[in-house]
C-alpha cells in the first residue's frame, strides 16, 4: 500500500487518519506489537506535504522517507514543526506520561514552553521546546526523539522577528544513536532558501556532503564533496552552476573545470597550432566569446559541442575528457579548449571518412583551397586557422597578405571592427625579434598565432605554446615577421552551409580493395575514396554537386600526389 500525501492540510489529516485506522485494524488481529503501534502513530501525526512520505514496506512496517530535495517550502517546515509539537493530540497508550513546563515574560506573554514525554518505563521518548519574542512571535523551536536515551532525531528552527524562518537544522540517527544525516538550511529576507546542506554519515563518520546555494542573481550553485571513510580526507569535489533557466553554465568535477571561458592553454605534442590559435582568436572578441558559449552545452555527464553553426554536434563525456587530459598528448590547460579540440578532431575524422562533406562553396573558397580538404587524414596534425574558424562558426574566413592590415585600422592605428577574429601564419625561417619593451622574443616558423588586439599601431599576439603570455610588437615588425593573416568578420553570417548532408555506399572487389562512394541527398556523387587491403586511403576524388571534379589526391609507391581540376 502506498500512501500519497496531498497538497492540502485537510487531505494530510485524512491521510493520517487512514494510517491510524490501518494500524488499529492490524492490532485487533495481534499482527503488530504495541511498540510498533506507538511509533507508527507518531509518524502518522508527523505527515506534512512535500516533507515526509509514508510507505508500507511489509505487513508490519511503515518507513519514514525524508525528501531533502523538496524541503524548499517555508510553510511546510512551519507545519512540520507545529504538527510534531502537537502530536500529543493523539496518544495511543495511556501508559505514556508527559511533563509540560511554561514560563512567562513580564508582559504576560509566554517566554518559553517545554514538553517531555516518557514511556511506561520512565524513559524519555520526546522533548520539544519553543521560545518566544516579547511580541509573542516564535524565536526558536526544538524537538528531539529518543530511543533508549539515545537521540535518534532532532530538529531546530530559528525565526526572525517577523516570524519568518531564518535557519533550520535537522539530524537523524539509527536506533543506536549513530548519525545518518544532518541538514542545515538558511533563508533570505524574503523567506526563500539561500542555501541548504546535507551531510551523510556511516558509523558516525562523515562520507559525503551536498550543498545547494543561490547567488545574488538567483543562480543556483550545487557542490558535492566525497570523504575517505578511513582518513576523513576529501576524495573528490564537484561544483555545478545553473542560470535562472536551470541550464548548466559552469561545472567542476575532480580534474574537470568548464566555464565557457577560453583561458591559459599550452599546445601539446601534436601540430594543432592552427586549431588552438583559431579558438584563441575567437575568444579575444565579444562576438567570438558568444559563439563559443553557444557551441558548448554542459550536461551532468559531459559536454555537447555544436559545430558548423550548430549543424553538427558531438558529445564529450566527463570520462573521455579526463582520459584525454591524462594522456597529455594534445593541449593542456583550459578544459573548454580541450573539449573543442576533441570535437574538431572528430569532425575532421568524419570529413576524412566521407561521413561529412565540405560544401562546394567551402572548397571553392580561395582562402581554404581544396588542399585543406584533400590533405585531411582525420588527425589534428597540420591545418589552417581559417579552417578552424570555419568549423566552429560555419563562416568562411579570408586569408590575405599582412600588408593588408592597414585596411583594418583607423587613423590612430587601432582596429575599426572589434568583432573580427584574426590569426596569422609564419613561414620561412624562425627568428628572434625585440618586442615594444626591447625584450627578445622567439618566433618559431611553420606556426600559427592569434591576434589579441591592435592599439595605436601596437600589435598584441599570443603563441599557442603558452597563450597566457602576450607578445607585443610594433606594426612594422609584425608585417615583417608574418606573411599571412586570416580574417573573419564575426558580425557577418554565411548564407551557405559549411557541410553537405550525405549518404555512402561501400564496395569490395575480388582482390579485397575497398571503394566508398559518398553522395548528397539528391544522389549526386561528392566523393570517391579507394582503400587498400589494410584500410589505408590510396586515392580520394572530390566532385562538385554539379558533377565536376574538384581535385584528386593519390598515393603511388609511397609518394603522395595532388591534382586540382
Amino acid at each position: 500500500m502506498e500512501i500519497n500525501n496531498q497538497n492540502t492540510n485537510n487531505s494530510t489529516g485524512q491521510t493520517k487518519n487512514k494510517i491510524l485506522d490501518f494500524i488499529f485494524n492490524k492490532n485487533k488481529t495481534n499482527e503488530i506489537s504495541d511498540k510498533t503501534i506507538e511509533n507508527t502513530a507518531f509518524l502518522a501525526c508527523g505527515i506534512t506535504e512535500n516533507i515526509f512520505d509514508i510507505t508500507q514496506m511489509d505487513d508490519k512496517t511503515l518507513m519514514l522517507k525524508n525528501d531533502f530535495n523538496n524541503w524548499d517550502n517555508t510553510e511546510d517546515i512551519n507545519l512540520l514543526n507545529e504538527v510534531l509539537i502537537n502530536k500529543n493530540d493523539y496518544k495511543p497508550s495511556d501508559s505514556d506520561t508527559q511533563e509540560n513546563i511554561v514560563t512567562y515574560q513580564d508582559s504576560g506573554n509566554i517566554d518559553y514552553e517545554r514538553t517531555y514525554t516518557y514511556d511506561q518505563w520512565g524513559r524519555l521518548k520526546e522533548e520539544t521546546y519553543t521560545s518566544y519574542n516579547e511580541d509573542g512571535t516564535k524565536k526558536t523551536t526544538n524537538q528531539k526523539l529518543y530511543n533508549d536515551d539515545k537521540v535518534i532525531f532532532s530538529s531546530e528552527y530559528k525565526y526572525k522577528e517577523n516570524n519568518q524562518i531564518e535557519h533550520a537544522t535537522r539530524f537523524e540517527a539509527d536506533k543506536n544513536g549513530n548519525a545518518i544525516y544532518e541538514d542545515s538550511i538558511y533563508f533570505d529576507e524574503e523567506g526563500s532558501i539561500q542555501s541548504k546542506a546535507r551531510t551523510y554519515y556511516n558509523d558516525n563518520t562523515k562520507t559525503e556532503k551536498d550543498i545547494v546555494q543561490y547567488d545574488s542573481q538567483g543562480n543556483k550553485i550545487e557542490s558535492n564533496t566525497q570523504y575517505d571513510k578511513k582518513t576523513g580526507k576529501i576524495k573528490t569535489e564537484s561544483e555545478t552552476i545553473y542560470d535562472k533557466e536551470n541550464k548548466i553554465t559552469s561545472k567542476k568535477q575532480e580534474d574537470v573545470s568548464l566555464n565557457k571561458n577560453i583561458e591559459g592553454t599550452k599546445q601539446g605534442q601534436i601540430g594543432d597550432c592552427w586549431l588552438l590559435s583559431g579558438v584563441n582568436a575567437l575568444s579575444y572578441t565579444e562576438k567570438g566569446r558568444e559563439i563559443i558559449d553557444n557551441a558548448l552545452t554542459y550536461t551532468p555527464n559531459g559536454v555537447i559541442v555544436s559545430l558548423a553553426d550548430s549543424t553538427v554536434t558531438y558529445s564529450i563525456t566527463n570520462e573521455e575528457l579526463l582520459e584525454r587530459k591524462e594522456g597529455k598528448v594534445r593541449s593542456e590547460g583550459d578544459d573548454d579548449m580541450i573539449v573543442l579540440e576533441m570535437a574538431i578532431e572528430r569532425f575532421r575524422k568524419d570529413i576524412a571518412e566521407g561521413n561529412l562533406v565540405y560544401s562546394d562553396n567551402f572548397i571553392k573558397n580561395e582562402s581554404i583551397s581544396p588542399w585543406i580538404d584533400a590533405r585531411n587524414t582525420g588527425s589534428l596534425k597540420g591545418g589552417s586557422c581559417a579552417e578552424a574558424l570555419s568549423i566552429i562558426t560555419g563562416n568562411f574566413s579570408q586569408v590575405c597578405d599582412t600588408s593588408k592590415i592597414d585596411e583594418l585600422l583607423d587613423s590612430k592605428g587601432t582596429l575599426k571592427n572589434k568583432n573580427v577574429a584574426i590569426t596569422m601564419g609564419k613561414h620561412g625561417d624562425s627568428s628572434t625579434v625585440k618586442d615594444v619593451n626591447g625584450e627578445e622574443v622567439y618566433l618559431p616558423t611553420n606556426h600559427a598565432y592569434a591576434l589579441k588586439s591592435i592599439e595605436n599601431n601596437v600589435v598584441t599576439i599570443t603563441n599557442p605554446w603558452n597563450s597566457n603570455k602576450e607578445i607585443t610588437l610594433d606594426k612594422k615588425t609584425f608585417v615583417q615577421e608574418f606573411d599571412s593573416i586570416g580574417v573573419l568578420d564575426l558580425s557577418q553570417k554565411s548564407n551557405e552551409p559549411l557541410v553537405i548532408e550525405t549518404t555512402s555506399q561501400t564496395k569490395i572487389d575480388l582482390n579485397g580493395n575497398i571503394k566508398k562512394i559518398v553522395k548528397d541527398k539528391d544522389g549526386n556523387k561528392l566523393k570517391e575514396i579507394k582503400y587498400d587491403k589494410k584500410g589505408e586511403v590510396k586515392e580520394k576524388t572530390r566532385y562538385t554537386q554539379d558533377g565536376e571534379k574538384s581535385y584528386k589526391k593519390f598515393k603511388f609507391l609511397g609518394e603522395e600526389g595532388m591534382k586540382k581540376y
